[in-house]
Order: structure tokens, then C-alpha cells, then sequence
């Protein structure tokens, strides 16, 4: 009736025709409308865990099939784990992936190095280059993903890249003394590196300490000179991480140089009125630095 539709103390009772065809129409409207509130309250509710449980009944199909394979424990286990590393990280059951695979390669190139840069740049090796060294470095770095046990880095092993966590955890097992002339491996260390977190923890039975950081090998991208790993470094809850190779990276930084100091001779000689043709030609005058990227991420 009218009389729960109402804030009177009393029930409305129409008393003719016309009142009786405008409560008519008002319950109508109200009931019509009340259904729909319903409807989409009930829909909204059911959409806030809905992804969940896709994963979910997704999952169960997957152990059903490792159970009916009869594939071993640990195997099951890193299965799992990386499916709910992806599932976490939405790279799977995402509604915006539709829309945003339908980008053009240059977009979907800025958005990768917008993601990127955020990282990168919480480290000093990264913050010294020049913008456009930068963007190139962040077209050559490599996306990881690691489960846990997975080896990162080796003590005594020739570094050749940085290794910079995004999210997850390592774990340091085992840390090497710096000024030691062999090198001796100190054992029974553990040390883990969270993201987020920066501290310095005594290894047990030694003096060294070894600081927990977010960067693996980051004094590889410091110098040209060939560098050994100071510890070995695994890998302790999924992780993504961003890999950075040296000799790329030190290519990469030359060759934006050379065009950054090409160009400013150029302009001196253009305002000095003294400005001789290229050797090359007119088509090496323009360093395309993007190719020469190119060229090198290829090789």
C-alpha cells in the first residue's frame, strides 16, 4: 500500500478517480523502482568477490589435474604458487587487460616504462643519467618473474647485471668479505631483503654486516670494470623483478652521450658560422639513438 511509501502517521486513501489512478501509477513506479535498487545492490555485491571465485573454481580444475597426473608435491606447490603470484599481480582474470592489449605498441610501451621508471629510479646508478639515457634504459630492462628457491645471484660469480625487487622477498644465503684476497665465503648468514626495508644485520660467528637492500649487484652498473657477486641471493616469496644488463646499459649510456656531445658541437659551430658536412653524409648527421637501441636489445 501507499501508507509504507509515506512519512504520515496515517494511510493515504484515495477518495476519487483521479486519486485513485495517481496511486495506481505511484505504486507502480515505486515497486519498479524498488526492484531495480535491489537488483543492482545484489549485483554490486556479488561483483566485489566475483574474480575470487573465477580464480577459485579455476583453481580446483588445476589441482584436480596435477592430482590426476600425479605430479609431485613440489611441483604442485611452485604451480600454485605462481598462478596466485599472477592472479595477485593481475596479469590474469584483469578486466582492463582487454582494453589496454588494444593499445598501439607506443602506448603500451609508455605505460611499461611508466611502471618501470618508478622502480629505477629509488636507486643512484639510475638517477645520475640523463633523460634520455633513461628512457632507453627503461626500454632494455627486463621484467622477471621468480618463484621461491629460485637463484638470483651467486657469491664469487661474475656479475653481469643488476637485479632491482619490485615486490616479494630475497633472501641472502650466503655473503661474501669484501676485502678478503680469496674471497672467503662467510657461512651461516641470513639476511632478508624486503621491499620497503633497509637494515643491517651481523652475520653469525663474524664481524661483517651486510645491508639488506632492494638491488642486487648494484655496483656492477657503477663501473665498466668486471665485478663479482657479493653474495648469493634467492629468491623467498614470489617476486617480480626488474633485471638490468651491464653491458647494455653501459652501451646504451655511450652512445646517448656521444649524440648528447655530437649535437652540442654541432649547435657551436652553427652559431660560429663555421659548420662543415658530416663525413658520413646527411644520414649519419641523425643519431637516431631509438634505433641504436633497438639494435642493441635485438643483438
Amino acid at each position: 500500500t501507499l501508507g509504507v511509501m509515506r512519512t504520515m502517521p496515517a494511510e493515504v486513501t484515495p477518495v476519487n478517480l483521479p486519486e485513485r489512478i495517481f496511486v495506481l501509477f505511484f505504486m507502480f513506479f515505486a515497486l519498479s523502482a524498488f526492484a531495480i535498487s535491489v537488483a543492482q545492490i545484489t549485483q554490486a555485491f556479488f561483483k566485489i568477490s566475483q574474480r575470487k571465485r573465477d580464480f577459485n573454481e579455476e583453481m580446483a580444475a588445476v589441482r584436480m589435474y596435477l592430482r590426476k597426473i600425479n605430479a609431485e608435491p613440489h611441483i604442485q606447490t611452485r604451480l600454485k604458487g605462481y598462478l596466485k603470484y599472477v592472479f595477485d599481480k593481475r596479469r590474469i582474470l584483469a578486466r582492463e587487460s582487454g582494453l589496454l592489449n588494444q593499445l598501439p605498441h607506443y602506448l603500451r610501451r609508455n605505460l611499461r616504462n611508466t611502471q618501470v621508471a618508478t622502480s629505477l629510479l629509488k636507486h643512484i646508478a639510475f638517477q645520475q643519467l640523463s633523460d634520455e639515457a633513461f628512457i632507453e634504459i627503461c626500454n632494455i630492462c627486463e621484467i622477471w618473474d621468480m618463484l621461491p628457491g629460485d637463484v638470483v645471484t651467486r657469491a664469487g660469480q661474475t656479475a653481469k647485471a643488476a637485479w632491482i625487487l619490485v615486490s616479494g622477498r630475497f633472501q641472502i644465503k650466503q655473503a661474501m668479505r669484501r676485502n678478503s684476497l680469496h674471497r672467503k665465503s662467510i657461512r651461516d648468514s641470513f639476511t632478508s631483503m624486503e621491499l620497503g626495508n633497509t637494515r643491517r644485520m651481523g652475520l653469525v660467528g663474524e664481524d661483517a654486516q651486510v645491508e639488506a637492500t632492494e638491488i642486487v649487484d648494484q655496483e656492477t652498473l657503477l663501473s665498466e670494470e668486471p665485478m663479482l657477486s657479493g653474495s648469493t641471493v634467492v629468491v623467498a616469496e614470489a617476486a617480480e623483478v626488474l633485471r638490468v644488463e651491464k653491458d647494455k646499459f653501459f652501451r646504451i649510456r655511450d652512445i646517448v652521450e656521444d649524440s648528447a656531445e655530437s649535437c652540442e658541437s654541432k649547435e657551436v659551430i652553427m652559431l660560429s658560422g663555421r659548420r662543415r658536412s658530416s663525413p658520413f653524409g646527411p644520414a649519419m648527421e641523425r643519431n637516431d639513438v631509438g634505433a641504436t637501441t633497438a639494435a642493441i636489445v635485438s643483438g
